[in-house]
């Protein structure tokens, strides 16, 4: 019998780490990263026919995992992606992360300055329409758990906390590997974090910095947001992307930046009220009480 376990997502949840250290060393499955499916198909999986992605990954192969954090989409293609998935793969077990919705937005924003954009982060909560949250819709975690409870089976839609892993990797991965019986030599693992968000002190710089470059975020509407920038360098971006994240991983540089030290009380304050309903709902019809001890929006 084929067993099917797709991950798919949600991104700034230990993904990299995932994909990068876990999954490709786990012995009786086969493994489908995001590069490995652009390989295979051109695209990524969200985009590719049910039938395409059933014959060149699942069918004939007894035990896969997929993971993929872009596979759960915009929040208007989240339901249509449910279904599609459903048509590839049948009867996977989907695997879902989710985290503190503050913490999210600021591994976001980090990220964002990462790859070259030069917003403050006030601005960037509201980036491609000043009346709604960036991502706002996508993040209301209840929605999507339950479309995929829906269409996969609740019990085989199974949803963890990330902040249960960060905080004891290693106990994180001992449990979920009993969970699923994957055999795997967690010794061997390496627990160091793969994409830490810069320092107080080097997010200031590298967004300074990004004003010499007219490259952004491919993932931000470029249609509707205008990068501002002085003067365009050719590579600088690749250049300082790389030279910050090789100092980030330096102790002593500063500690990481915290969303309390940058967001305005206003805009926390937005983003409370706009998750609150939402992880009360996972709170008292999904059991996930742990959200409360970790400070998701309520």
């Amino acid at each position: 019998m084929n067993n099917t376990i797709v991950h798919i997502g949600y991104p700034k949840t230990g993904t990299t780490w995932f994909q990068k250290e876990f999954f490709p060393k786990v012995r009786d499955y086969e493994f489908f990263s995001p590069l490995t499916m652009r390989k295979l198909f051109g695209e990524r999986i969200s985009k590719i026919s049910p039938e395409a992605v059933k014959n060149k990954l699942v069918r004939n192969r007894k035990n896969v995992i997929i993971s993929d954090e872009s596979m759960i989409g915009g929040f208007k293609k989240i339901r249509h992606n449910a279904l599609q998935y459903r048509k590839a793969f049948n009867s996977a077990t989907i695997i879902v992360f989710i985290r503190n919705q503050f913490e999210l937005l600021m591994s976001a924003y980090s990220q964002y300055i990462k790859e070259g954009g030069e917003k403050r982060i006030n601005d960037f909560l509201f980036i491609e329409d000043k009346n709604s949250l960036y991502g706002g819709k996508k993040y209301l975690y209840d929605s999507t758990i339950q479309i995929y409870q829906e269409i996969f089976g609740e019990e085989n839609v199974h949803v963890y906390l990330f902040e249960d892993f960060r905080l004891n990797p290693r106990l994180f991965i001992e449990r979920f590997c009993k969970r699923y019986n994957f055999q795997i030599n967690i010794d061997k693992l390496n627990f160091s974090r793969k994409n830490k968000k810069l320092s107080g002190f080097l997010l200031s710089v590298k967004r300074y910095s990004n004003y010499l470059t007219k490259k952004q975020p491919p993932w931000i509407n470029s249609a509707i947001v205008k990068k501002k920038y002085l003067v365009h360098i050719p590579f600088w971006n690749g250049f300082t992307q790389r030279l910050f994240e090789l100092n980030n991983s330096i102790d002593g540089i500063g500690r990481e930046i915290q969303y309390k030290d940058i967001i305005s009380e206003r805009n926390l304050k937005i983003i409370k009220d706009y998750f609150a309903d939402s992880n009360q709902y996972l709170v008292e019809k999904k059991d996930l009480r742990e959200i409360i001890r970790y400070n998701y929006p309520l």
